[in-house]
């Protein structure tokens, strides 16, 4: 990670990632109590664990390498996490942020609804 920005990705998915995560720090941020950004981020990269990415529905198409996704997606967390919190405490609209942050492509991109 270079200046906060993951320079190489592991898996092809890390489109599919970044809403999952997107989905998960806006829970963690709904929740509130008061909690810093690193409990935050603590407790949202909790959905990188393998048996927690396991129950994501429809996460991805084909076999997956799991030490490399679940690695993949603790970068999406380290790397993007910080944005995504600051985005939301100023109301701004993340319904593009995998696509605008990361350089996904639409066909990269999953229904958001599924991961919330």
């Amino acid at each position: 990670v270079l200046g906060g920005r993951v320079e190489q990705w592991y898996s092809v998915h890390r489109c599919s990632l970044c809403q999952v995560v997107l989905a998960r720090i806006q829970a963690e941020h709904a929740v509130g109590g008061g909690r810093s950004e690193r409990e935050v981020l603590a407790s949202t990269k909790k959905v990188c664990k393998r048996h927690v990415l396991e129950g994501v529905k429809d996460l991805v198409d084909g076999a997956i390498h799991w030490p490399t996704f679940v690695y993949d997606c603790e970068q999406v967390v380290d790397g993007f996490g910080a944005d995504m919190l600051d985005a939301l405490s100023t109301d701004e609209d993340l319904a593009h942020f995998c696509k605008e942050e990361l350089g996904c492509k639409k066909k990269e991109l999953k229904d958001q609804k599924k991961f919330q």
